[in-house]
């Protein structure tokens, strides 16, 4: 057997050894703030892959993936207004849940940020996407969804009102007012010129409302608009001030989605190195580069047996 010098990245053979040491080249300071805040919870993110371990480059174009793109713009507007910069185009999204993280992918991942990151979170947000999916801010950009709704209603009462005030201002020809006398000296109803002014009066009546009614369903529409965009704008801006920059642990700990800014990451495969990592990062404390020494002294205090010392250091020829 031999030390293992070959980096392997999708055998699921990693040693623990090499994990260790490509987390102390690339994500040390990450790795010291963990091990000296006590932190025993990642980053989690679900990718489709096998590998034990890849680094990535964080997107600055990220395309939303449920989220319509104009919100997300209008959001990412917002976020950089108050905080410098945009996490819905310029982050990955991570979580401490490992449920909600492996929705998005068959491999479960802890993210480990490379040099100077920030990151957004809310308390009381676990998704902004499911938050705001059914509420009047995705409404009010679907071509005024809830205004179309309402307009059939609103132009059946604005015209039996517009109706009304014609009535009061005109009001409709009285029968009192086409009696006649014939030439017998008879008083009769005079029905012809009744129908004839009945007429007449709706035909007027009428004319005049379709010719009001579309102000008035103009002015809805703009009402109703300015309605829905200051209550969009007021939702939209308790959403951003929600957020916050600070406590990332207890980001992890919320279970809540985490936007992570920065350059790079280093994802690990979860489910096979999570523990092994805890262990002896609270263990070491990433004073210096892992050594075979080092690793061996540590299984020695954990007792562990041969095999999987030899497991988790060492790969047969």
């Amino acid at each position: 057997m031999r030390l293992t010098k070959h980096i392997n990245e999708s055998s699921g053979r990693t040693p623990l050894l090499t994990i260790m040491q490509l987390l102390y080249d690339r994500n040390k300071d990450y790795m010291r703030w963990m091990s000296k805040s006590r932190v025993k919870d990642y980053m989690l993110s679900g990718r489709d892959g096998s590998k034990d371990y890849f680094t990535r480059s964080i997107r600055q174009d990220r395309i939303p993936k449920d989220m319509p793109q104009e919100i997300s713009d209008e959001f990412d507007y917002m976020f950089k207004k108050r905080y410098g910069w945009k996490p819905r185009s310029q982050s990955i999204f991570v979580t401490g849940s490992h449920s909600s993280a492996s929705a998005y992918g068959d491999t479960l991942y802890m993210i480990f940020p490379i040099g100077k990151f920030k990151f957004l979170w809310s308390s009381n947000i676990s998704d902004l996407w499911t938050r705001i999916e059914d509420g009047p801010v995705h409404q009010s950009h679907y071509h005024n969804f809830d205004i179309e709704q309402n307009m059939e209603n609103f132009e059946y009462d604005a015209r039996g009102e517009l109706e009304y005030e014609y009535l009061q201002d005109y009001p409709r020809p009285n029968e009192d007012d086409f009696y006649d006398i014939d030439d017998n000296g008879d008083r009769f109803f005079n029905e012809e010129e009744y129908d004839r002014a009945i007429d007449e009066w709706d035909d007027t009546m009428l004319s005049w409302v379709d010719g009001e009614i579309g102000n008035r369903l103009e002015q809805y529409r703009y009402e109703r608009e300015q309605e829905m965009e200051n209550e969009t704008a007021d939702i939209m801006d308790d959403i951003v001030r929600s957020y916050s920059d600070k406590d990332l642990h207890r980001a992890i700990k919320s279970n809540n989605e985490i936007m992570l800014g920065g350059k790079e990451y280093t994802a690990v495969k979860c489910d096979y190195y999570a523990s092994l990592i805890t262990e002896f990062s609270h263990y070491y404390h990433w004073r210096r580069r892992p050594t075979v020494e080092d690793m061996m002294l540590f299984a020695a205090k954990k007792k562990w047996a041969t095999d999987r010392l030899q497991r988790l250091l060492w790969n047969e020829e």
